[in-house]
């Protein structure tokens, strides 16, 4: 039996291995060219096909051939094709693949509804293309997009990828769409390196059509049925209730069950006995898991509408993440609202992490609108900004937006969200936004548990902070850096809004700074704001700082806020501390807080803290280590020695931070003692107190604050006596001449001059005959010291005494 069993797992296997290398045996590469023929080619590169629709066509008559799972089509390099194209869907091993030369990609100028269009489409892979509508202004409104995501039905679209692909001149670049009461979904969809342009609404944009119901409610207990046509609902959507008549509370809640096409149930919050009139609105999650990388959305506008946004998603985009992407040039400064460089509507859990947002346009003299932000946050919950850039923006450069009137009821919670470890500069350049900007058109709009903290915020002619909300709960500022010019109040408060106690809005642990006066929230320095609001207090004591910053860069920064990619920001030094800055270890404790620093790093990519205390700032500056001297390199050698004269010591200094050099001596080489500290950069020394015929040991150590480096170290001998047989004479301008007496054994002679008699001693001339010498080419009225030393056998030193004579 058991002999059974294994065969029978054995041949299972063979059969699935048989089946997988089948399956990539039947993987093929199918080609299509503007040139090609759907009658006559076969798909290969010698035989393209011409049109799209034949390559995937699989209706009768079917093609045979047609591109299938595990395929690839590929789209002859640098043709233009005049068609839409309609993936058919992949297997989750086998997806679909589209693609091109990458060098000189495919056009794919769009004329009908979309240049790319996948329906409840799955497991597809399009790279190296380009799609072109018909213009910015002179596409029709009915070319929706270059390229469209869209479900339909409840298959959904799942695992889409599109890499280095860019669509331009079209009404939208991407859009990712759940249309009328679809009860799909999207998941899964990837870009890479792709590039959205020159597009008349957006670069990318994901909608979900919501559902605008009215009907009636009874409510018993907590459970609510409500009744409504064809309501087309299902269990766990969402839905945003309005109670027009009753006692039931608005709110938002989750579909419980569907007793009928005009009925379904939730569940509320508050056990009550009533009924009355509602009004709802169905705002279902429906894009899940977008991730989008290194990818770039500008220029999108149309001055004739006053539309363009680089990314606006509107309602049901959830868990979703861009990671070094690029928004500029977006937006215009009139029309309708939702212009900018991000722009999320009604959407969470969102992750926008090192990216960047600049120059972006949109409607700021709207009262109702607060658009042409770098990154705005409208209605929506769970989303973290974090490492990312704006500057220049119209509008502010991060913009928290409440629900856009009183009679919207999307429900949607604005909660959740944090700003961390990013950079603003001269946003809100219109003047009408602060640089973060938290706003709310209607005072019942809610805005609870934000925070704000280790943000590095510059403005010109605008405030930093400028809160105008309906109502704040637990929103936070820490350790974040507020700079602007003086005159402009660095946190101000809008007339119509009542100034928040600390309970709803807390500063703790910034900095200010305009160089001059500061104003903050009508204050005119943090004591007074302390002792009126206590705000930055912490427990009872005074945190915030009110002083200069110290930038590690003394330009100004507008000549260095330049980036080319937002992976590698190193030369944005203008806002790093400088060394001295009080900032560095001035920050709170962000888990003091309960702030989570797993995985989160400085806008400049360090851990964090650096140095056992938070900095203030996007910055966290390193710790500066102390490296110790080097020991200096090279051998000790003489350079004279004798008896009653100096040994001359001579080394290689290797230190660059060495405050000195220490020289010990010894008898005994094993105790030394200190005979000369001399300055740093010494590399000789003239030891004058030795004695005759005695082998000295020698030790020299380079040392900072730090300690002391390894010593290098030699022995020798000094000469055997001393000898008065040198005599110096300047007989004439600028000459000396030297006479010594003829040693036994010495055949030449070395002279060395000094200008003391302790050295050092520099050699003149070597090989010296006889028993005189003429030095000439000296200055007058120097004193100069000689010595004349030699060598006889066996290696005896001999040396005289120094002989000193000052020049005529």
């Amino acid at each position: 039996m058991k002999l059974h069993r294994l065969f029978t797992k054995s041949l299972l296997a063979i059969f699935a291995l048989i089946f997988l290398v089948a399956q990539s045996a039947s993987a093929a590469t199918r080609y299509v060219s503007p040139n090609g023929n759907d009658t006559t080619g076969d798909g290969t590169q010698a035989k393209p096909w011409k049109t799209f629709a034949w390559a995937f066509k699989a209706t009768a008559p079917a093609n045979p051939n047609r591109v299938v799972a595990g395929d690839t089509l590929y789209l002859e390099a640098g043709a233009t094709f005049t068609e839409s194209l309609y993936p058919a869907s992949g297997t989750v091993s086998s997806p679909i693949t589209i693609t091109s030369d990458p060098a000189n990609p495919a056009v794919i100028r769009a004329t009908a509804w979309a240049g790319i269009g996948m329906y409840d489409t799955k497991y597809v892979r399009i790279s190296n293309l380009k799609v072109v509508g018909l213009g910015r202004t002179a596409t029709p409104s009915w070319l929706t997009a270059g390229i469209i995501i869209s479900t339909r039905t409840a298959n959904g679209c799942d695992d889409i990828v599109l890499t280095n692909v860019s669509v331009s001149e079209s009404l939208n670049g991407v859009k990712l769409e759940s249309p009328g009461l679809s009860p799909g979904s999207i998941r899964n969809i990837t870009l890479n390196r792709c590039e959205f342009f020159n597009n008349s609404n957006t670069g990318l944009w994901a909608k979900k059509d919501i559902n605008f119901l009215s009907g009636t409610y009874t409510q018993s207990g907590t459970t609510v049925t409500v009744t409504a046509t064809a309501h087309g609902l299902s269990v766990g959507d969402s839905i945003a209730v309005d109670i027009t008549s009753g006692t039931g509370v608005d709110g938002t809640y989750v579909v419980t069950s569907v007793p009928g096409a005009n009925t379904f149930t939730y569940t509320a919050g508050t056990s009550l006995s009533t009924g009355g009139t509602v009004s709802l609105s169905n705002y279902s999650n429906f894009l899940t898991n977008l991730t989008v990388n290194d990818s770039s959305f500008y220029n999108n506008y149309n001055n004739n509408t006053g539309a363009g946004a680089g990314v606006y998603f509107d309602y049901g985009v959830v868990s979703s993440a861009f990671n070094y992407c690029k928004a500029y040039g977006n937006g215009s400064n009139f029309g309708s609202k939702g212009q900018g460089g991000y722009y999320i509507f009604g959407g969470g859990s969102l992750t926008f992490k090192n990216c960047e947002s600049f120059n972006n346009s949109g409607n700021i003299y709207n009262a109702a609108y607060k658009d042409g932000a770098g990154f705005a946050l409208d209605s929506t919950y769970s989303t973290t900004i974090e490492n990312c850039y704006a500057h220049d923006n119209l509008g502010a450069g991060y913009a928290i937006i409440g629900a856009g009137s009183s009679s919207d009821t999307t429900g949607n919670p604005q909660s959740g969200n944090f700003v961390r470890y990013s950079i603003s500069y001269n946003d809100a350049k219109g003047g009408q936004q602060g640089a973060i900007h938290l706003f709310s058109p209607s005072p019942t709009r809610y805005l609870s548990d934000s925070h704000f903290y280790n943000n590095t915020v510059f403005t010109t002619n605008s405030s930093p902070v400028w809160l105008n909300f309906g109502t704040l709960a637990g929103i936070a500022f820490r350790n974040n850096v507020f700079v602007t010019s003086p005159g402009i109040s660095l946190v101000r408060f809008s007339t119509s809004t009542t100034t928040p106690a600390v309970s709803q809005c807390l500063f703790q642990g910034n900095n200010y700074w305009t160089g001059g006066a500061i104003n903050v929230a009508g204050f005119t320095s943090l004591d007074a704001w302390r002792s009126a609001q206590s705000q930055e207090t912490l427990n009872g004591a005074p945190v915030g700082m009110n002083v200069n910053p110290v930038l590690n860069d003394t330009r100004p920064l507008a000549a260095v806020y330049s980036v080319n990619s937002m992976r590698d920001v190193s030369g944005l030094t203008a806002y790093k501390l400088h060394p001295t800055s009080p900032l560095i270890n001035s920050g709170l404790s962000l888990t003091y807080f309960g702030y989570s620093i797993t995985n989160l790093t400085d806008f400049y990519g360090s851990t964090l803290p650096q140095s056992g205390s938070y900095d203030i700032g996007a910055y966290e500056r390193p710790a500066i280590a102390i490296v110790p001297p080097s020991a200096p390199i090279g051998p000790l050698s003489i350079t004279q020695a004798s008896a009653g004269s100096p040994v001359v010591l001579t080394w290689t200094d290797a230190s660059s931070d060495e405050t000195g050099f220490r020289v010990e001596r010894s008898t005994d080489n094993v105790n030394f003692a200190v005979v000369a500290t001399l300055a740093s950069n010494s590399t000789t020394y003239s030891d004058v107190s030795t004695s005759p015929k005695v082998l000295y040991y020698y030790r020299v150590h380079a040392y900072n604050s730090a300690g002391k480096s390894a010593a290098i170290s030699n022995s020798f001998t000094t000469a055997s006596g001393s000898a008065d047989f040198l005599s110096a004479a300047s007989n004439s301008r600028g000459s000396v001449t030297l006479t010594w007496t003829l040693q036994a054994g010495v055949n030449s002679y070395t002279i060395s001059r000094a200008t003391s008699p302790s050295g050092p001693y520099t050699t003149i001339a070597t090989g010296v005959k006889g028993t005189s010498y003429t030095n000439t080419m000296l200055k007058s009225g120097v004193k100069v010291y000689y010595i004349v030393s030699g060598i006889k056998p066996p290696g005896e030193v001999v040396s005289s005494n120094p002989a000193v004579v000052t020049t005529r």
